[in-house]
């Protein structure tokens, strides 16, 4: 049976042999979407593989397809990389039709990763004189960026989003051990990177740290953005062939100064966003264009693994 949702894969169960037909187990390629929110990466995904999204959140409206999606929901905070295969591969058996407990075999392909940002916030920084900041940005201590305490609600909030950051390069660099796994994590540039866990995964040579604009993806928005992956032969392209907006992006034009502008501003007032339902989504979400290239790549590698 097909899949019930756009995007996923179908396996092959019979072959020939010895003149009887047997029943096979094949592998279900696939692509997982961790902290998935409105499902923006599974546009990216062909009918050839699977695509499966986890979020805290199940019901969630994708503001670019004007629907509602559904995600898969675990508490990713405490869910091993173990324990989310097995809920994987639970998935896989509903959505093709198998009883429960029979075998599946899953290849995750790309894992994408994106961490909420909210603490992480570049604009942090702005609200330290009203005590509405999550972290601390000033002195020697803040040059880590680390939370502003351990009681405030923000500070809590802070140490939460660490958490999570955490989590997700343990699931990363397990599914890359045990599947050969091409995975990337993105947030907005701001505090995340300055975070000494991020520096360390760097230095390990694990992953590589690249730096893009949305813009440059067909993106509504400029949204500088780092990308951290293990696919160290990736080059970022987008419109521009450099995955930056280089003054020639779709979302600006020329103003009346002689100067590239952007038509639609993340940190202005709300009449220089972009408005309608779904709005927060389109805020949120990767550009298309960028997850096609990622997994472009991840394929490519895949392909030269085996």
């Amino acid at each position: 049976p097909e899949p019930e949702q756009e995007g996923g894969g179908a396996t092959l169960t019979e072959v020939q042999g010895a003149g009887k037909e047997r029943k096979v187990t094949e592998t279900v390629p696939m692509v997982l979407d961790w902290m998935a929110g409105s499902q923006s990466l599974g546009r990216a995904v062909g009918k050839d593989m699977m695509y499966i999204g986890y979020d805290v959140q199940q019901d969630v409206f994708a503001g670019t397809e004007r629907r509602w999606v559904k995600n898969e929901v675990l508490d990713l905070a405490v869910t091993s990389p173990q324990a989310l295969l097995t809920d994987v591969k639970r998935v896989v058996r509903k959505r093709l039709g198998k009883p429960a407990g029979s075998k599946v075999r899953v290849r995750v392909v790309l894992l994408g990763m994106s961490p909420c940002c909210k603490t992480f916030s570049k604009a942090d920084s702005s609200n330290t004189k009203k005590g509405h900041n999550y972290r601390i940005h000033k002195g020697k201590v803040g040059k880590n960026r680390p939370p502003k305490d351990n009681w405030s609600e923000k500070g809590k909030a802070a140490h939460r989003a660490d958490h999570m950051v955490q989590q997700g390069i343990r699931v990363a660099e397990w599914f890359a051990q045990e599947q050969g796994t091409k995975f990337y994590m993105e947030n907005p540039v701001g505090s995340l990177r300055k975070r000494p866990y991020m520096q360390q995964w760097v230095k390990s040579k694990r992953v590589v740290q690249r730096e893009v604009d949305y813009c440059a993806y067909s993106h509504y928005y400029m949204k500088t953005t780092n990308i951290w992956t293990n696919m160290s032969k990736w080059r970022q392209e987008g419109q521009t062939g450099t995955g930056k907006c280089e003054g020639r992006c779709s979302a600006g034009c020329t103003g009346g100064t002689g100067r590239w502008e952007h038509i639609y501003k993340l940190s202005q007032g709300s009449w220089q966003s972009v408005q309608g339902r779904g709005r927060k989504a389109k805020k949120n979400m990767m550009p298309l264009l960028l997850q096609e290239e990622l997994l472009a790549q991840a394929l490519k590698e895949t392909e030269l693994m085996e």
